[in-house]
Order: C-alpha cells, then structure tokens, then sequence
C-alpha cells in the first residue's frame, strides 16, 4: 500500500506523530511518504524564536531524504492568514500515486486542497485531531458573540464541515478531542474514530534489568541526584500556556520546607527558562531529541505536566513513572490508576500532592500500572497495524 502523509511543517526528530507513526507503517512493508514544506516545526508560530538554537535555520533546502524508510519530500509554500498552502502538492501527488492520504488536521488551506484532488487521483482521505477541550479557548466563551468566534465558524467550521464531506475518516486523539472535531470542525460524529496518540514502547520501556539500573545510577550521579532524591521531570516547551514554572516553584517550596530531596528536573526551551532556573532544586537540560528521552524518563521518579495534556505523559508513564497533572485535564484515561490530579496552576496544592508520592512504594505501585497501561493500549505498533486495518476497511 502507498501511503503519503502531508503536514504543514516537519522536523526530523521532533514531534512524534510526524515521525513515529509513518515510521512504524513503513516498518509493516508499505511504502510511506511525507510531504511538508520546507519549513521546520513551528516555524510559523510566535514562540519559534524559542526553538532557534535548536534548528539553526528556519527551513531546509533539500527536497528528498529518506528518514527510518519513510521518504521526506519538501515542496514550496506560502502563508495564507498564518496557516500553509502548499505549491506543487497535486503534481507530486500524481506522480506518487497514493492509494491513501492522511492529515493531523481537518482544517487548514493544504487540507482543502486535498479534499479536492482526491476526486481527481482517487486515493482515500483520512484526517485527524489534536486539538483538546483544554486548548481550545473559545470553549469557555462558545455561548457569547466575538469576531474571533465568528472568524473560527468562517474559516474553520464551515471549511471543516466541507472538507468532511470529501474525508473517509476522522481520528481524534482523545474523547474531548472528538467533541471538540465535531461541535467546533464541523465533522460528522460518524466519520470519528477515536484514536490516541502512541509510545514506541520499543524504546520507552520500564526499569526492568541489571544494565538499566546502572545506566540509571550513572545518569542520576552525572545529573547530581543520590539514590534518596526524588526527582520530578518535565519535558516539553517552557511556556506560559505549558506552564512548567508550576512544578519548579512547587520544588523550590518544598526545598525552602526542608524536603530538599525533592528536584525538578527541565528538560527543553521557551521564555519561562530564567525564571524556572532561579527555582531552587531545579535544574535544566536543553532540548533533546524524542528518542533520547528515555534515558531521563527511567532516571526520574514521578513525571509532572501542569497544565495541558502532552504525549510527553504517555512516553513518561510507559517508563513507570506515575503522573501527576492538571485537574482540568479531559483525558482522564491517560492518568486513571497511575497518577494523582491538582487544582491546576496551585503550586500549594502540587506541592502536597507530591509529598504523597515521597514513598517509593507508592511510587511503584502508580509506575507499575502505568507502564503496563501503555503497552496495552498506546504502543505505536498496534496503533499502526489497527491503521492499516482502518485504511483497507474503506472504499
């Protein structure tokens, strides 16, 4: 089966979607292509300034490289109200000749454009969505007037509902994230299929033998942890809405109690770094590519993500550290049984509920059950096997 994948943007080693799932399809036998601009991950957003000394250039000039067999193509573009259209999308479809196409999102110009080709090169269409209850600001102001509301049912609702029209499925990652493709993107209930995002479980993986002990002892001792801290991480962007300095003011109240075995561990970028380092007990690493997380991942001891829900959860939870996040988290599926919730932003509150996770008993427990969770039910080879299967059911 040909299978092309088109984003607005893409960087190698950054953003799972992007790279695990096309990976893992193209690692079943089937051919797999991905499409992107030449455009680096947020490119087009404002916080990419936070990610310059990551990329080093905002795009790339190569038009072809093939990436764990997936084959990258890069086309042109250009902006139209700050979301991607993509040039010369129809002339390489035509010449892949894709039995399916496949998008992350339900509205945007690039999407519209292939709703409209797939009657001309016949190929099965299938999209999906990430976007949660817990981002989706106008949720909360839905039921009173605004421009922005008005230009969201404009631009997005109505072209969502007519871009459906040409789309064989719809796969939103969580069950908000299905309310929020129907009610707010204008995709009929039937065309969903709700499909959470994955963990390469091949890599994020428990504690489980002699040589991941050492390896964990010698990260912590590299890190300045004893065996007696417990370490608390965040991985992810540095920013207001992810809101990481949560975690780091709730150490640093634990610290100034005297818990001082507490550490929040930071690893990534965004404009909260300062104020995140002059916490004290926490320290941070730069951005690191997804694959290497791991390491960290299985040296830690309870995973935080105060405020939005981020795969991040499921890669920290596969390695067995239990969870602690937001109490205005939807997906409560993700934390059920392996984690505790806070009132979200309360760093007070976070504060003692890590304190109720200072047994490592407890700790084990929670981990345990999670890990075992993911395997189960987010491992990113029986999600691309149950895609495959989706794929060939239409049509």
């Amino acid at each position: 089966m040909k299978i092309v994948f088109v984003t607005p943007y893409y960087t190698e080693g950054m953003g799972y979607v992007g790279n695990c799932l096309p990976a893992k399809l193209a690692e079943l036998g089937h051919e797999v292509h991905l499409i992107s601009s030449k455009g680096k991950t947020y490119f087009t957003q404002t916080f990419y300034k936070n990610y310059e000394g990551i990329h080093n250039d905002m795009f790339v000039n190569e038009s072809t490289k093939v990436v764990d067999k997936v084959i990258i193509h890069r086309v042109p573009h250009f902006l139209f109200m700050n979301t991607i259209y993509l040039r010369g999308l129809f002339s390489l479809l035509r010449k892949i000749k894709p039995d399916v196409v496949h998008t992350w999102e339900i509205s945007s110009p690039y999407v519209l454009q292939l709703a409209l080709y797939k009657r001309i090169l016949g190929y099965r269409f299938f999209t999906a969505n990430h976007y949660v209850l817990s981002v989706f600001k106008l949720h909360s102001t839905w039921d009173s007037f605004s421009w922005e509301k008005l230009k969201w049912i404009v631009l997005k609702k109505y072209t969502g509902w007519f871009i459906s029209l040409f789309v064989d499925k719809c796969f939103p990652a969580t069950n908000d994230a299905r309310f929020v493709a129907v009610k707010y993107m204008g995709v009929p209930l039937k065309k969903c299929k709700v499909t959470p995002l994955g963990v390469d479980t091949d890599l994020f993986r428990p504690v489980e033998n002699y040589n991941d002990e050492c390896r964990r002892t010698d990260v912590r001792k590299k890190l300045g942890y004893t065996d007696i801290d417990i370490v608390c991480i965040y991985t992810g962007r540095f920013a207001s809405d992810k809101n990481p300095l949560v975690l780091a003011r709730a150490i640093a109240y634990l610290y100034d109690m005297g818990k001082t075995n507490f550490k929040g561990l930071f690893i990534g970028v965004g404009e909260q770094l300062e104020d995140i380092k002059s916490c004290h007990g926490c320290q941070i690493i730069p951005f690191e590519d997804y694959k290497k997380l791991w390491i960290y991942y299985q040296s830690a001891d309870i995973g935080v993500w105060p405020t939005q829900e981020s795969t991040s959860m499921l890669d920290a939870a596969a390695c067995g550290l239990p969870l602690i996040v937001s109490n205005k988290l939807y997906a409560r599926e993700r934390v059920s049984g392996n984690g505790l919730d806070y009132e979200c932003e309360n760093y007070l509150d976070l504060a003692r509920k890590l304190l109720m996770l200072e047994s490592s008993a407890k700790r084990r427990e929670l981990g345990t059950i999670g890990s075992k969770k993911i395997r189960m039910n987010y491992s990113w080879d029986n999600i691309a096997k149950e895609r495959i299967s989706d794929y060939m059911l239409i049509g």
